[in-house]
């Protein structure tokens, strides 16, 4: 939903799909270089992979902003993230506002 919200709103999305791994989506990070990167979190069990791959993200040369939401994100707050991840957001509303003044 997050990634038809932001197409909608002018923004040059890829949505990679449900199941993508890490090392997938470092991958497609490295090849496209893009400035901003949302993740979405359904299964609370991925929390505990969310930090190393924000670190993982970070690395890269492109640097992105990092959004992350979803049903499994929900209550949480930065704190559960690296500082420099960028932003838990609670909704696609909040997402989408986000990233108009990140990109402003």
């Amino acid at each position: 939903m997050v990634a038809d919200l932001l197409t909608l709103d002018g923004w040059d999305g890829m949505f990679l799909g449900a199941d993508v791994t890490d090392d997938a989506l470092l991958d497609r990070v490295a090849q496209t270089r893009p400035g901003l990167v949302v993740l979405s979190l359904t299964m609370p069990t991925r929390r505990r992979a969310l930090a190393p791959l924000v670190a993982r993200l970070r690395r890269q040369p492109s640097s992105p902003k990092i959004l992350v939401g979803g049903s499994a994100m929900l209550g949480r707050e930065l704190s559960d993230l690296p500082a420099s991840a960028g932003a838990v957001l609670s909704s696609a509303r909040a997402a989408v506002e986000w990233a108009r003044r990140w990109k402003s």
